[in-house]
C-alpha cells in the first residue's frame, strides 16, 4: 500500500523530520511505502503527486500515483486552508477533519458502558484544592495541556509522605505543598488536565505505548493504516513521544517481549479497543470521520488504556 503524507503549504520533512522518519519507519515495518508532499506536489489533473520517499536512509524525489491512504497531521482549518488543499479534497476524502481536545473526547468516550473503563480518571485542573483532592485520590498523576502535540507540556506529580515529586523532561525534584501550589498557579494561563498514571513498562522498566492512526478504506470501513510502539529511552522518564526522545519500534515485536505466547490476545485487545472507539467517537460527533491518531497502552494484566 502507498501512504501519503500531506501537509499543506510546506511538507512534513521540513517541517517535522523527525516525525516524517517515524512514520516512514512505521509504514516500512508494514510493509508499505510512504510519499510525503505540499501542495506544490499535488497534480489532481494527472492523479499523481510529486514527491519525496524515504529510501537507504535518505529522503529522494519521486513522482508516483495518488496514494492509497492519506495523513493530514496538521488540519489548518477551513479559514486558513490553502486553494489547492480545498481543490485536492474534493478528489481525495481521506483528509483530517478536526475534533475536540482531550478532554472533550475523553468525555465522550465516558458516555460508552463499554470504553469508559479504558479511561483513566481524569479532571480539568481549575484550582489548587481541586488537583489537591485529586492527588488524595489517586497519588501518582500526569498534568498534560488540553491542546498539545508531541508530548509538550506534560510533567508528573507523584504524592509522598509530606512532599511531592515533579517531573519534568529537564528534572526530577522534590517539593512542598505550597511550592507546587505556586508552580500550579504559575500555569494558570495554559490550562490543563490532570489525569491518573498508569504504569505501562517493559520488563526493563521503560515506559511504553501505541500510537495507532486509523482511517477509513474506499469501502468506508475502519482499517489501521500506521501502527508501532514507542518506548522511552529512560526508566525515570515517562513520556514515549519520539520528539521528547522516544524510539519507534515493531508493535509485534515489543508485545512479544512484553506477553510472549500472549502476545497475539494482547495485539488483538488493542486493535479491538481502537476500532471499537472509531466507531463510538463518529456516533458522538453525528458526522463521518475518515481519520483519527489513538495513543492506546496496555499494561501487565492486559488492561488497555
Amino acid at each position: 500500500m502507498l501512504i501519503g503524507v500531506y501537509t499543506g503549504e510546506q511538507h512534513i520533512v521540513e517541517r517535522d523530520p523527525e516525525r516524517a522518519g517515524d512514520l516512514a519507519a512505521a509504514a516500512f515495518l508494514q510493509g508499505h511505502r510512504l510519499v510525503v508532499f505540499d501542495d506544490n506536489g499535488v497534480d489532481v489533473a494527472n492523479r499523481s503527486v510529486d514527491g519525496l520517499m524515504l529510501v537507504d536512509g535518505q529522503w529522494e524525489r519521486v513522482c508516483t500515483r495518488l496514494p492509497d491512504s492519506l495523513i493530514n497531521p496538521y488540519y489548518p482549518g477551513a479559514e486558513s486552508m490553502s486553494q489547492r488543499e480545498k481543490v485536492f479534497r474534493h478528489h481525495f476524502p481521506y483528509t483530517k477533519n478536526q475534533i475536540g481536545d482531550k478532554i472533550d473526547q475523553y468525555e465522550r468516550l465516558q458516555r460508552s458502558n463499554e470504553l469508559k473503563k479504558c479511561v483513566l480518571p481524569f479532571r480539568f485542573c481549575k484550582d489548587f484544592s481541586g488537583v489537591n483532592a485529586f492527588l488524595l485520590e489517586h497519588s501518582d498523576v500526569v498534568f498534560k495541556p488540553r491542546s498539545s502535540r508531541k508530548g509538550q507540556g506534560i510533567f508528573f506529580v507523584r504524592k509522598e509522605k509530606g512532599h511531592y515529586v515533579v517531573q519534568s523532561k529537564q528534572e526530577i525534584r522534590k517539593v512542598g505543598k505550597k511550592e507546587l501550589e505556586d508552580h500550579l498557579r504559575r500555569m494558570k494561563d495554559r490550562k490543563y488536565m490532570v489525569q491518573k498514571y498508569s504504569r505501562c513498562h517493559t520488563l526493563e522498566g521503560l515506559p511504553f505505548d501505541f500510537r495507532i492512526c486509523m482511517q477509513k478504506n474506499g469501502k468506508g470501513q475502519w482499517t489501521p493504516a500506521l501502527r508501532f510502539a514507542r518506548v522511552s529511552p529512560s526508566r525515570s522518564y515517562k513520556v514515549t513521544n519520539r520528539s521528547q526522545g522516544g524510539k519507534v519500534s515493531y508493535m509485534p515485536f515489543v508485545l512479544w517481549t512484553q506477553f510472549g505466547d500472549r502476545a497475539e490476545e494482547a495485539e488483538e485487545r488493542i486493535m479491538q479497543v481502537a476500532f471499537d472507539i472509531c466507531r463510538f467517537m463518529e456516533r458522538t460527533y453525528k458526522r463521518e470521520l475518515d481519520e483519527l491518531g489513538l495513543d492506546l497502552a496496555i499494561d501487565a494484566d492486559m488492561n488497555v488504556w
